[in-house]
């Protein structure tokens, strides 16, 4: 932050409601309208009003090493937000919770523990160039954390995720693959994590690189990229493709949700509020007009207010992964729903006993 030291701005975070500050200077907002003041945002879950109601020790100083602040109400910030009304657009979050065969980007999918939560895109690992499935550690690791283990290499991940499995979990028809390599959260506020991100091993030819309304991926964000106001779009679970705008380009926040722990996370970004819960793992995507579709990062956290996302070049960098290149193309859209046959007698048998949609008919 320029000038001034992390440290200083750091102790708001001893306050009451303070749940993260930005890193760097950004212009002060008053009554809605950014004026051309620099100052140091400081995020709270709500205002105390009227001030005077708020113990001394607890409000926020007017300046900070000289530098005014400005206060900003977000609301809770949480791993899996709050179910909320957010517009969509492209395929109705309905169908992206059923199976999907091969599946892409956009759709369900999950740890065998967990929920669910979006599958991101697909990437490859940095040597081999094999396929990786790549969402968020909540998603796919079941929130493995540094101080407690709750994942194993080799995790059944199953698609659609748990909560959208109605008929009971059949490994046969919903795994897709198993949990490769992730890095752990921590709820230690002095060793806050730049991520929050997973990626799985796929079996065979069961996923597609194109992300559902978005398409392939062209290029990967570099920090240079992460301007404010730069729009960006998703395509998720449950609120489907939409758009926002980058708030704040980088900042450290403090996000609940995390097996009843509160886990510290710095260098990440915020959108104007486009998520929802099960919406986690959802890659933001630029579509630059030089670059093309570019991988700007993986949407974890958010609230009524705000959603943020941890930096592509920080997943890519510690998942050791690279850019997809030469995967076939997506078949062209069945004239009717195509079906996927199973075996309802452990594999003994195969026989047209049951029968489940795999991707919908075009409407």
């Amino acid at each position: 932050m320029e000038g001034i030291k992390e440290e200083s701005v750091r102790q708001v975070l001893k306050l009451v409601n303070v749940v993260g500050y930005s890193l760097a200077l950004q212009k002060k907002i008053v009554r809605g309208l950014e004026v051309d003041v620099p100052a140091i945002r400081v995020y709270v879950s709500r205002k105390i009003r009227p001030l005077e109601a708020l113990a001394v020790e607890h409000r926020i100083p007017e300046s900070i090493e000289g530098i005014k602040t400005d206060v900003i109400e977000v609301g809770e910030v949480v791993a899996l937000a709050q179910r909320l009304q957010v517009p969509f657009f492209g395929v109705p979050p309905e169908k992206r919770t059923q199976i999907w065969r091969p599946a892409p980007p956009g759709v369900s999918i999950g740890h065998y523990q967990i929920s669910a939560g979006t599958f991101g895109c697909l990437m490859a690992d940095a040597v081999s160039g094999d396929p990786l499935i790549v969402s968020n550690n909540h998603v796919l690791a079941n929130a493995d954390m540094r101080e407690e283990h709750h994942a194993v290499k080799g995790d059944m991940i199953l698609q659609p995720g748990p909560y959208d499995i109605r008929t009971g979990i059949n490994p046969k028809i919903h795994k897709i693959g198993e949990l490769d390599r992730w890095v752990p959260v921590t709820s230690d506020p002095a060793a806050a994590e730049t991520v929050d991100c997973a990626a799985a091993s796929p079996f065979g030819p069961n996923v597609l690189s194109q992300i559902l309304d978005i398409g392939d991926l062209d290029d990967i964000g570099k920090e240079a990229d992460f301007k404010s106001q730069l729009p960006l779009c998703k395509s998720g679970r449950t609120t489907g493709y939409n758009e926002s705008k980058i708030a704040d380009a980088t900042a450290y926040i403090k996000v609940s949700g995390y097996h009843g722990k509160t886990c510290a996370f710095r260098d990440v970004f915020f959108t104007t509020q486009c998520a929802a819960g099960g919406d986690s793992g959802s890659a933001y995507v630029w579509k630059s007009l030089e670059r093309g579709k570019v991988f700007m990062g993986l949407l974890f956290a958010g609230s009524s207010s705000v959603t943020v996302g941890c930096k592509s070049f920080h997943v890519v960098g510690r998942l050791k992964m690279k850019l997809l290149k030469g995967l076939p193309p997506a078949p062209p859209p069945p004239p009717e729903e195509r079906l996927i046959e199973f075996s309802t007698d452990d594999g003994q048998t195969w026989e047209q006993a049951k029968t489940l949609r795999v991707r919908p008919k075009e409407d």
